[in-house]
């Protein structure tokens, strides 16, 4: 036994400088697995018989959040909270060449694949479990990690150069193997190597950031595991294939917000939004203009947690819904039109409360609590003319942070909202923008950091929106869906035709000078774009389908999307125009 031992050990330490020349990923990664958060896929067949711990195994389970159990069906739970005691007491086996949250739905998230690869040119079957780019929970960085287990019962690991941190809900990940049924827990370090391990359960777990950067090889010693390098030239996947919308569609209603998620980045700070008066019953959304933050004079609000409070203006404020002398200002971050008592808006930024109840502007809607910290106070700035609420160094419920923003109401029916410190989301949804209410048509959450200059105006008629179909991405030689959703009823709304240009308009260009205000152009006409008629008859919602050919040039290309729709109704233009859908071509 021994001597089987340190050959085996010898031929582990030496292996490395047989691959030297090799790419660090493999990139023959096979079949996207199409996974969604917290998925599990069953019943993969590696083509051989992979050993561990005396057990041969010729199908095996995939989670989505980074193990494989050996056996081609599993009653484990796809888990995203990473535990030493969950990861030992697994139903069956389990390899975690990387055990975090991982979450394919994410947004531009890459995704998981699968390939089992047959014996040839000197090398054993093997089989990939590859994550491609993909997020962790509420992140925003894509990780690629890959793991080949092969014929002679080798696992190999490899990780890319970003590190993975957990998700938002974890502070560390976990890499090993254990037969489970409540095996007992044998943790080791892989660093620095070769590491040599004397039995076939062993665990790391790795506070954020996790692993990255190399190459790891487990040659088994029956039993253990020597861990050596794999020396490798650095390589990465291509950018997954995925699609971006941009701006909203037309025509809008007087409602514009952007939602932010706990695993949002805040990008409002020391910004702000002017909401000017369009000499109809609209507004001009116009960034840096608002002028600067006032500290003058203010009166005290009594705001305690959820509380709502009736503030008298100092003049009339006009406004096309109706002029009014009162406001309603919540401790939770927003002020209502009028003397109708909102409620407190608990306990978190509702897009539905903003569109269905009074006039509202949002400054920084959440679960905020002056109860922990800060103030409320209301006050005349006498240089600008403006009444002023201010939220100063307000905390979130329940968790630490100052949030400090302030709303101005002008005398001429202009609104203002000036961000000055804000940020360090908890748990809770966070909005800002406004809506005149009562039933207006939610256009969905807009980057407000983006915007150059934007309108709203009020309307009853839904605007034209695209998204990707669920699950459908631009991948290069597949054919990439999209939904043209509020497609006007018949007799309006016949047809639909969509754009797809190589040339983006940044920033876009509004179309009020042709008779479509709220719209704009996303797409440069210039003779290169394509141009598909789709026919709609009606029908609320059609389904586009675009193939896309198996070019190469065409890996790592952008180009965008936009649609239109007959509405006469719609505008003195007779058409809705569709937000943008900016895709991102790629073979993966």
């Amino acid at each position: 036994m021994l001597r089987t031992f340190v050959l085996l050990t010898a031929g582990a330490l030496f292996a490395p400088t047989l691959l030297a020349q090799a790419p660090c990923f493999d990139l023959n990664i096979g079949t996207d697995l199409q996974m969604f958060d917290d998925d599990m896929r069953t019943g993969l067949a590696l083509g051989f018989t992979f050993t561990y711990n005396g057990v041969g195994y010729t199908s095996v389970c995939l989670d989505s959040n980074g193990s494989i159990y050996l056996g081609a069906n599993t009653t484990a739970f796809p888990d995203y909270t990473v535990d030493v005691n969950s990861f030992l007491s697994s139903p069956q086996p389990r390899i975690c060449g990387l055990w975090t949250d991982f979450n394919c739905t994410e947004p531009n998230s890459g995704q998981i694949y699968f390939n089992a690869i047959p014996a040839g040119g000197g090398n054993p079957a093997y089989a990939l479990f590859t994550w491609a780019g993909v997020m962790e929970y509420g992140m925003t960085t894509p990780i690629d990690v890959q793991v080949r287990l092969d014929a002679n019962n080798i696992v190999t690991v490899t990780y890319g150069a970003n590190a993975p941190v957990g998700g938002l809900t974890n502070v560390q990940v976990l890499v090993g193997a254990t037969p489970g049924l409540g095996a007992a827990a044998n943790p080791v370090s892989f660093s620095p190597r070769p590491v040599v391990i004397a039995q076939n359960n062993f665990h790391q777990v790795i506070a954020s950031p996790g692993p990255s950067g190399f190459k790891m090889q487990w040659t088994p010693t029956l039993p253990g595991y020597v861990v050596t390098d794999v020396n490798c030239t650095p390589n990465s996947f291509p950018h997954p294939a995925s699609s971006t919308p941009i701006g909203v569609g037309c025509p809008t209603g007087n409602t514009m917000y952007e939602l932010f998620d706990f695993g949002s980045t805040v990008d409002l700070a020391n910004s702000d939004l002017t909401f000017l008066p369009n000499g109809g019953s609209g507004y001009l959304i116009i960034p840096a203009i608002a002028g600067a933050f006032y500290t003058g004079p203010a009166a005290s609000i009594p705001a305690s947690d959820d509380s709502t409070h009736l503030v008298n203006l100092p003049f009339t404020f006009p406004h096309h819904l109706g002029s009014v002398t009162q406001i309603y200002v919540s401790s939770n971050g927003f002020l209502t039109l009028g003397n109708v008592d909102p409620g407190s808006g608990c306990c978190s930024g509702d897009p539905f409360a903003l569109t269905n109840g009074p006039p509202r502007v949002a400054g920084w809607w959440s679960d905020l609590n002056p109860s922990q910290g800060g103030s409320v106070t209301a006050g005349l700035d006498s240089g600008s003319g403006e009444f002023v609420v201010t939220w100063t160094a307000v905390p979130e419920y329940f968790n630490t942070g100052a949030n400090t923003f302030q709303i101005a109401l002008d005398p001429t029916g202009t609104m203002k909202i000036r961000y000055g410190s804000i940020g360090n989301i908890g748990g809770h949804l966070f909005l800002t923008g406004y809506s005149d209410g009562g039933g207006t048509f939610d256009p969905g959450s807009v980057d407000l950091s983006a915007l150059t200059v934007g309108e709203i105006a009020a309307s009853t008629v839904a605007p034209l929106l695209q998204s990707a179909s669920f699950g459908s991405r631009p991948q290069i030689g597949g054919t990439f869906s999209i939904d043209a959703n509020n497609i006007s009823p018949a007799p309006n709304g016949n047809i639909v035709m969509m754009i797809v240009s190589f040339s983006e308009y940044t920033p876009p260009i509004p179309l009020s000078i042709i008779g479509a205000p709220t719209c704009n152009a996303h797409v440069v006409l210039n003779g290169s774009e394509l141009q598909f008629l789709n026919f709609a008859f009606g029908a609320p919602t059609i389904t586009i389908n675009t193939p896309i050919p198996l070019l190469s040039f065409l890996q790592g290309l952008t180009v965008v999307s936009q649609l239109a729709s007959d509405d006469p109704t719609a505008n003195s233009f007779g058409f809705k125009i569709s937000n943008g859908l900016r895709w991102h071509l790629s073979t993966l």
